[in-house]
């Protein structure tokens, strides 16, 4: 019978899920994803109402089923009769330094390429150079790289030192815009190679994916930030490909001072799923269902629990957070197998495992929080908002929502909560404490 806790142990590795998946849960058709119209229907309607190339912009936090969803609709635009692509940013870009305009139409180009190479590879138009031979050509004809070795270029690309002396003898030779100009005119090529390849289809989508997960060391935070807003606010010219494409931002974007006035337009989210009503406060039964059958999908419950509702304390403290819900479920089975608990798990002990879990987690979401931090945090429990009246709280806010210190969450409209483990940290608690003992006193 341990054979039940260690593969539902391993069932809970997370990871995207493909569109078939049976473990798929749509959160959005269950009605705790938000309200109103699934964020994918929207960016597929967009694609199919256009008459010419869009440019759309998705957000999601890590670990909230961004990855599956994007799945789901490469999967869906096929069906409607598009070509989708659907690139991984960490394949092509290293996310830990501060990224540039070109290293997003350099990993778009590449993706197309790798994606010509795959499946038009028998159609392709004598003669066509792949991309990394055309960028390898440019270099060596344009662009002096003393020291630099071309050879597997798109690997060096992720290196740091590689990258920090190719972007400085681009500079000094003032080749930077014909980098971009080469990474649009081989998708101009690159376009009509798929649409010669597949004749019947109704145009190109590419989906860039992971690039939300930029992010760097706190001392190089601003940079990445700053880096980001370039991109997509001063540089959003650039990312006009000629063919329809998706790109994923961080979610903190959307409540920078400019993203959502940004020429690339409003920004789609996929919120948390949601278990609490934002204004009562009082529980969304829907939510915790929905929760619970992430797991029932995963593995038998009936066989392996005595009692699931001891599961709602662990479902309440993720707050619709599914990485995090999976992760202390991991915890709670490897926990049973090290004492030998069950199956059946029995109820007691279950509680047992999951209040562990859950003082055990809480310590880790407590440690990064400083006391420049609670003022932020009291507004955000305040409100259900995120402050917007100074630019440097953006900034710290990104660093909140990097570290899902706050969650988003959709009932009508965006609305923002902190993570229930953050309101039980010893710091938190108490300063809640005190702005509720203020307001009574008021």
């Amino acid at each position: 019978m341990s054979d039940i806790l260690r593969d539902a142990y391993n069932a809970c590795s997370y990871g995207p899920l493909e569109a078939d998946d049976p473990r798929r849960v749509d959160l959005h058709a269950l009605g705790v994803r938000g309200s109103g119209r699934d964020p994918m229907r929207r960016l597929q309607q967009v694609i199919k109402a256009a008459d010419k190339p869009t440019q759309q912009l998705f957000s999601g936090f890590t670990g909230s089923g961004k990855s599956t969803e994007l799945k789901k609709l490469a999967a869906s635009l096929k069906c409607a009769g598009y070509t989708p692509v659907l690139i991984d940013c960490e394949n092509y870009l290293n996310v830990k330094v501060p990224p540039r305009t070109n290293d997003l139409l350099a990993t778009a180009a590449a993706g197309v390429d790798e994606y010509i190479q795959h499946n038009c590879k028998d159609r392709l138009p004598k003669p066509f150079k792949s991309y990394w031979d055309r960028f390898s050509t440019f270099l060596s004809s344009e662009v002096k790289l003393e020291g630099i070795n071309l050879s597997g270029i798109e690997v060096k690309l992720q290196d740091v030192s590689f990258k920090t002396k190719l972007y400085e003898g681009l500079e000094q030779a003032n080749r930077l815009q014909d980098w971009s100009q080469q990474c649009h005119q081989f998708l101009i090529e690159a376009t009509a190679v798929v649409s010669k390849a597949c004749p019947s289809h109704k145009g190109l989508v590419i989906i860039v994916d992971s690039f939300e997960k930029v992010r760097s060391d706190y001392a190089h935070a601003d940079e990445v930030r700053h880096a980001v807003e370039t991109i997509f606010i001063r540089d959003w010219k650039l990312l006009c490909l000629p063919c329809h494409v998706i790109y994923t931002v961080p979610s903190w974007l959307t409540f920078c001072e400019f993203g959502a006035a940004a020429e690339l337009g409003r920004i789609c989210i996929l919120p948390m799923c949601r278990l609490v009503d934002q204004y009562s406060g009082k529980r969304v039964p829907e939510g915790f269902a929905a929760m619970r059958a992430i797991l029932e999908k995963r593995m038998p419950l009936d066989s392996m629990l005595e009692d699931v509702k001891p599961l709602d304390d662990m479902i309440a403290a993720s707050g619709g957070y599914p990485r995090d819900f999976l992760r202390m479920m991991r915890e709670v089975l490897l926990t049973a197998m090290m004492d030998k608990i069950g199956p059946p798990i029995p109820a007691e002990d279950l509680k047992r495992l999951i209040a562990e879990v859950i003082e055990s987690l809480g310590y880790d979401y407590d440690k990064p929080i400083f006391d420049e931090d609670l003022p932020l945090l009291m507004e955000v429990a305040k409100t259900r908002d995120v402050p917007r009246s100074e630019r440097r709280e953006a900034f710290r806010l990104a660093e909140l929502f990097d570290s899902h210190f706050v969650l988003g969450y959709r009932n009508g409209k965006e609305w923002y909560d902190l993570h229930p483990l953050v309101r039980r940290s010893p710091k938190v608690k108490k300063a809640l404490e005190k702005a509720n003992g203020n307001k009574n006193q008021e």
